[in-house]
């Protein structure tokens, strides 16, 4: 049961990685500035290396993918914890990276 959840949760990952993230809710586990620490909201907006997060309260705040640990998640399913290796880029780059070297699961 174990392995089967676990190659699931990959294929969950990779189509999550496949699609824009505008629109995806988002919690900063870790990053580099401790200040953007355990921020969440949703991305509204996406650029090749950073996200615009708009908090709960409305404020919108620029995050750089490639310096943080994040979760993302849809209201259809599960959560995720990605790398910002993983999101760095553009869609079409992700979408290279997936196919050239498989994401880590």
């Amino acid at each position: 049961m174990g392995r089967e959840k676990n190659k699931r949760d990959c294929i969950y990952k990779k189509k999550l990685l496949s699609r824009t993230l505008i629109g995806l809710k988002v919690k900063i586990l870790l990053h580099n500035d401790p200040s953007l620490r355990n921020i969440e909201g949703e991305i509204v907006q996406e650029t090749k290396k950073s996200i615009i997060v708009r908090k709960n309260q409305g404020e919108e705040i620029t995050i750089l993918k490639l310096y943080g640990l994040f979760v993302l998640g849809s209201e259809s399913g599960p959560s995720v914890i990605v790398h910002g290796e993983d999101i760095y880029g553009t869609l079409l780059e992700r979408l290279r990276r997936i196919r050239k070297r498989r994401v880590v699961c």
